[in-house]
């Protein structure tokens, strides 16, 4: 609309210039005002024939869009096959994330749940564009990319040839708690954390390879809390952490990209988020397998509230 802006002062330009406006000066005679009539209506026709002209374009130009964005996805998803099979994991990773990055994450996605289903694609490639949407998606993507992440974090573990474990997390909340995202989101987060550290027995997370989970999920229980004053999904982390926190005997405190972290403020804070009595039903089995994996760790409190 800001085109057409010019064309609109143009055509005032013209109307006060034919005098059209100054009908009973002495010096209009019945000539002049047909002339300034005339000219009046041409300038009316030609700023509607431009009007016209500049819709016109944009409609051709979004038909266009749309063409092209079609044949980008297209393209896109024929680069992830090859035959009646998938193309090598890095042609297959490379098409997914230039459908993230050209704004179609929910078809990235949704093509990265059959890729990895069928170990088209590995942990490493699916964690990264998982996190990619998670920071860049559109909320619907979003839910998507935490419910994969979710259904498929026993698979982000994986033993090195020398026996070593390695694990595989989404980056961009590797050290950052979503709290913008949908509480749904959030809940799929939460249970891939701990369904990841269940995917392997304690004894093999070797010293503190999993002491960022207990960073993150303190980063959960803070962030909940100061967005949310019931803080559900806050107080469930808070669970988790008092499950968590009895096998770390070894160190007062963790690392952290924002300075270290005080494991008896850890305690602290999830104590804190606990006391407030909210339990999230569909968290209880995963609380089980928990205190079973973390061995002489305390139950928590069985609060019931939904």
């Amino acid at each position: 609309m800001a085109i057409l802006g010019p064309l609109y002062l143009i055509g005032l330009a013209l109307v006060v210039r034919t005098g059209i406006f100054l009908l009973d000066s002495v010096n209009n005679s019945p000539s002049q005002l047909l002339q300034a009539a005339l000219t009046f209506l041409a300038s009316v026709l030609g700023t509607c024939v431009a009007v016209a002209g500049l819709w016109l374009t944009k409609a051709h130009n979004d038909r266009t869009e749309s063409r092209l964005a079609l044949e980008t996805v297209a393209t896109g998803l024929n680069l992830i096959g090859q035959g009646d099979g998938y193309a090598p994991s890095a042609k297959v990773a490379g098409a997914l994330a230039t459908l993230i990055h050209l704004d179609h994450p929910a078809i990235a996605i949704r093509a990265l749940r059959a890729a990895w289903l069928d170990d088209a694609v590995d942990a490493e490639t699916v964690t990264w564009l998982i996190g990619e949407v998670l920071e860049t998606g559109t909320p619907g993507s979003q839910l998507e990319a935490a419910r994969l992440l979710y259904t498929r974090a026993d698979r982000l573990t994986e033993l090195r040839p020398d026996g070593s474990l390695e694990f595989h997390w989404p980056f961009s909340i590797y050290e950052h708690w979503p709290v913008e995202l949908h509480p749904d989101a959030r809940g799929n987060i939460l249970r891939a954390l701990v369904v990841l550290l269940l995917s392997r027995d304690l004894a093999m997370w070797q010293e503190d390879k999993f002491y960022w989970v207990i960073g993150l999920l303190d980063e959960a229980v803070r962030r909940e809390e100061a967005a949310d004053q019931e803080a559900r999904i806050g107080a469930q982390a808070g669970r988790f952490q008092m499950i968590i926190l009895p096998v770390v005997t070894d160190v007062p405190r963790i690392g952290w990209l924002t300075g270290a972290k005080d494991l008896d403020v850890i305690s602290a804070n999830a104590k804190r988020a606990v006391r407030s009595g909210w339990r999230l039903s569909q968290f209880k089995r995963l609380e089980e397998r928990l205190e079973d994996w973390a061995g002489t760790a305390p139950r928590t409190p069985h609060l019931e509230r939904g």
